[in-house]
């Protein structure tokens, strides 16, 4: 049975049967959604939902994808970002001028938080 981390994020431990939390967030990434638009997208497709581990279950709502930004520490978050344009970048999924950007300082898209995920 996985383990919560102990600190009431819900965030898994180890386990494959919960949602991945970086998962929704490498999304919001690299579609550039705001929070809720990440909620909305990963709802609405199939695909989004088995990548982030979701399939039929209630997907986490724009408050609690924020917290899991939040969890992350600044130093992880820069690691985070820049691999995840490497990655993008990699795969042709998207050009990286806007990650890059996007990875220095960007403010989501009108939302209150300054995370860049």
């Amino acid at each position: 049975m996985a383990k919560d981390v102990g600190n009431g994020s819900g965030i898994d431990a180890g386990g494959s049967d919960l949602v991945a939390p970086w998962a929704p967030l490498v999304v919001r990434r690299l579609h550039n959604y705001s929070y809720e638009e990440t909620e909305q997208a990963v709802s609405d497709s199939l695909a989004l939902r088995q990548f982030c581990r979701v399939y039929l279950n209630r997907v986490p709502d724009d408050t609690t994808l924020i917290r899991w930004a939040n969890l992350i520490q600044p130093k992880t978050l820069e690691k985070f970002n820049e691999r995840i344009t490497q990655l993008a970048l990699e795969h042709k999924v998207t050009k990286g001028r806007k990650l890059r950007k996007a990875a220095h300082g960007w403010n989501g898209g009108g939302d209150e938080h300054s995370c860049a995920l």
